[in-house]
């Protein structure tokens, strides 16, 4: 049987935060542990968690900081050394190599799916993609 990734998601617009959810709950291959408008709101959650989540999905551009910040941020606090960080965007032409610093080996900078119908396929590639490529360390 499939484990299930631990999964937060962040992301400022309603909408684009409604079609996550549904893709990534749609997939069968993650628990959605919380869903968040900004950066502030993760982080208060982290704070207080029992249990960290295994992936933080982030959207680039937001309000306050933005999804580059949320991954430097994690990425170079050791006590969120286990979480995975991809930041999504709708720009065209970016990719992980425009962010290589604060990417860090354990982010990835991907295009969100261009409709509510991607999301699903999107978030299985997705879970086999950390599985594989962002496995190690």
């Amino acid at each position: 049987m499939l484990e299930k990734a631990k999964i937060v998601i962040v992301d400022n617009d309603p909408d684009e935060l409604y079609f996550m959810e549904q893709g990534f709950e749609s997939s069968g291959r993650f628990e959605i542990m919380g869903l968040f408008a900004g950066a502030e709101e993760l982080n208060a959650y982290l704070l207080n968690a029992t249990e960290l989540p295994d992936l933080v999905v982030t959207d680039l551009n937001m309000d306050g900081k933005n999804g580059m910040q949320v991954a430097g941020e994690l990425n170079a606090n050791p006590d969120y050394a286990t979480i995975k960080v991809i930041v999504l965007s709708i720009a065209s032409g970016e990719n992980d190599a425009d962010f290589g610093p604060l990417l860090k080996g354990k982010s990835l900078f991907l295009s969100k799916p261009a409709s509510l119908l991607d999301y699903k396929s999107f978030a299985c590639d997705l879970y086999d993609r950390i599985h594989g490529n962002l496995s190690t360390r």
